[in-house]
């Protein structure tokens, strides 16, 4: 397990505590995923930031595993592991992640005071893979009807790539949207249609399911 102890940085978690975080990578299906944890959960999850639309290659044959050998403590390799098992079964099944735990999302607090919390949560919770929402459905659903401008800019800053699957919130008219500033289009429709989704190229759509 590959660390990058001079990408660590301390930040205030759920409980207000400030804690180090740790840095690992992992290769998956979609190109090599950046990992950042405390001891307490889960900071944020995403692509390299090199992957590109120009550039995005996708390989369902690829291996889910860590990058590099161990060098953490026990409770954040617990939590790593965790991430990389939910991985593992994602990209095996999608539809089986359900029946695992998921990491601790740390920053994240449980009682969705704040409105990027709500969101949040309500999304990973109510949009299980094969599954879509509009903006505006996740803005009522998370007590803000009316706010999908808000939720769009959300979706735009989630940390959490994946497992809170902003990639499954799609415009009205079931137009796919764009995704990650709209520099990785391609990966949103791939994800879709791994999860069992059919999408029209032609015009940016999702027509039905499989």
């Amino acid at each position: 397990m590959h660390s990058k102890k001079k990408d660590a940085k301390a930040l205030p978690c759920q409980d207000g505590k400030v804690r180090d975080l740790e840095t690992v990578f992992v290769s998956t299906p979609i190109g090599d995923m950046v990992i950042v944890v405390c001891q307490n959960g889960l900071h944020r999850i995403y692509q390299k930031q090199d992957i590109t639309d120009e550039n995005f290659q996708p390989d369902i044959r690829k291996r889910v595993e860590l990058i590099g050998p161990p060098c953490l403590g026990a409770e954040i390799k617990s939590i790593v592991e965790k991430c990389v098992l939910w991985l593992q079964v994602y990209f095996q099944n999608p539809t089986e992640v359900s029946k695992i735990i998921s990491p601790n999302l740390c920053p994240i607090k449980s009682e969705g005071a704040l409105f990027r919390d709500r969101v949040l949560l309500t999304l990973a919770k109510s949009t299980p893979a094969g599954k879509t929402i509009t903006y505006g459905e996740l803005a009522s659903m998370a007590g803000s009807p009316g706010a999908q401008q808000a939720v769009g800019t959300t979706m735009a800053t989630n940390p959490f790539q994946l497992l809170v699957p902003c990639h499954r919130v799609v415009k009205s008219g079931q137009l796919v949207g764009k995704y990650s500033g709209g520099c990785r289009n391609s990966v949103k429709i791939w994800l879709l249609e791994f999860e069992g989704m059919k999408v029209n190229r032609e015009n940016g759509t999702i027509s039905s399911n499989k």
